[in-house]
């Protein structure tokens, strides 16, 4: 018997982080109650939006960016 509810599927790619980052990753996300996946994707998507932001201001006021 099949369903007509398909389950959604993130594409992911694979990333070698080490042990100690490893375990951090894991702590992190169980204190959020989150899946490390999905806590990682949180982390890196605020550092990189201030890096974003940070550099659109530079932009914006003139500065030159590295």
């Amino acid at each position: 018997m099949s369903t007509n509810l398909q389950k959604y599927k993130r594409d992911t790619k694979q990333v070698r982080i080490g042990l100690e980052a490893h375990q951090l990753l894991k702590l992190g996300a169980i204190k959020e109650n989150m899946v490390m996946s999905r806590f990682l994707d949180k982390i890196l998507s605020e550092y990189f939006k201030e890096k974003v932001d940070e550099t659109y201001t530079k932009a914006k006021n003139g500065s030159r960016t590295e």
